[in-house]
């Protein structure tokens, strides 16, 4: 059997997420440059929620909500 994790933002992380890259992607939109990428960075602690966050150009992040995570097995 395989195994396959899925990351899976709410329905709030998403929205937050879009929010997020909007400035980030217009901005390069407008000077018709490409866009740069972004970094995400996922927390999984035991007993606690786990948390997505995006990281911003000097490093600093911004948390943009909860995930679920799920194991899926197929053949």
């Amino acid at each position: 059997m395989k195994q396959k994790l899925i990351i899976e933002l709410s329905e709030d992380a998403t929205e937050k997420y879009l929010q997020w890259l909007k400035p980030q992607y217009e901005h390069s939109a407008g000077a018709n440059c490409i866009f740069p990428g972004f970094f995400l960075e996922l927390s999984i602690l035991p007993n606690i929620e786990e948390l997505i966050y995006g990281k911003e150009q000097d490093g600093e992040l911004v948390e943009l909500g909860e995930v679920n995570l799920k194991l899926l097995e197929y053949e």
